[in-house]
């Protein structure tokens, strides 16, 4: 979940503040923590910091791009998310509900997918205040366009870079959201979170599927979403949408897609895109696999 308002309740006795720079010190399958030193299998705090430099550690290494420390609240009450201000970008953290935020398989995506927020609002050059709607969403709603675009990229990095979650990762990449999508009759895949994790999650596994044949490095992707841009209406905005990370990694907007009224629809079209990104070996404008690839995650086709 991300937040860019709400109140800070840092005095609250519910709520612990885990880590920040100077104010904790991992250790070697510990934390120091309030002066005290837990084991990680054991307490609350430890295991949560643990799972989250495993996330980090797994994201540094797969994507070049780097952002500063942030502040990690560990919470009995109230949900897990990200909060920033609009503007200026002074007070960020991280919640951590401890009672379904932490232990196990849901646990450790829940904090990986929190930081893919942190991570792609700092590192990857920010995206758009967000609609209040998107306080609550799931995998398989139907969501505003830049919603789904940004959860989906959390999703996306939370099954990436946290260990152990083969079955969050499994129900991704098997087009499960997409098929809970269909049965609740949203076929725009672009207002889908789950569905736009999927996509960016094939763009970069191996080629493993009838409809996936390429493999980018991590460093194209994170490229794509930190460099991206378009042209709507005579100004430049910052890739907010799916389609305008696509548009992008297509290497132009194709009139082909544009003057079809099955992708994207209702949704203003750019007139250019441009984004600094190494193109990967075999990649062409307009290519046949790429556009197999997202058409087949975001709108089913084979």
């Amino acid at each position: 979940m991300n937040r860019v308002h709400g109140e800070r309740h840092c005095g609250q006795p519910w709520r612990r503040q885990l880590c920040s720079t100077g104010e904790a010190s991992g250790k070697a399958g510990a934390i120091q923590y309030d002066g005290y030193s837990y084991g990680v299998l054991n307490n609350t705090h430890a295991r949560l910091w643990d799972n989250l430099q495993t996330a980090i550690t797994n994201a540094f290494s797969q994507f070049p791009q780097r952002r500063g420390s942030i502040k990690v609240y560990a919470a009995t009450s109230g949900g897990s998310f990200y909060h920033h201000d609009v503007w200026p970008f002074t007070n960020e953290y991280i919640q951590i509900n401890t009672t379904n935020g932490v232990w196990g398989d849901y646990g450790r995506f829940t904090e990986a997918h929190e930081f893919g927020h942190a991570f792609h609002h700092e590192a990857l050059g920010g995206y758009p205040n967000l609609p209040s709607s998107c306080d609550s969403h799931t995998w398989y709603s139907d969501e505003d366009e830049s919603c789904a675009y940004v959860e989906g990229f959390a999703d996306f990095f939370g099954v990436q870079t946290a260990n152990d979650v083969a079955g969050w990762k499994a129900y991704v990449e098997s087009n499960g959201p997409r098929e809970q999508a269909l049965a609740n009759g949203i076929t725009n895949g672009a207002r889908v979170e789950g569905e736009v994790a999927a996509f960016l999650l094939d763009v970069m596994d191996g080629a493993n599927e009838s409809w996936d044949s390429i493999a980018y490095p991590g460093s194209y992707l994170s490229g794509i979403v930190q460099t991206c841009s378009v042209q709507l209406n005579g100004s430049w905005y910052h890739a907010f949408r799916i389609e305008d990370a696509v548009f992008c990694m297509e290497g132009g907007v194709d009139p082909a897609i544009t003057n079809n009224g099955t992708y994207f629809p209702g949704q203003p079209t750019p007139t250019a895109v441009y984004e600094q990104t190494s193109h990967p070996p075999g990649w062409q404008q307009f290519g046949a696999s790429l556009r197999q690839l997202w058409t087949h995650n975001l709108y089913g086709v084979n």
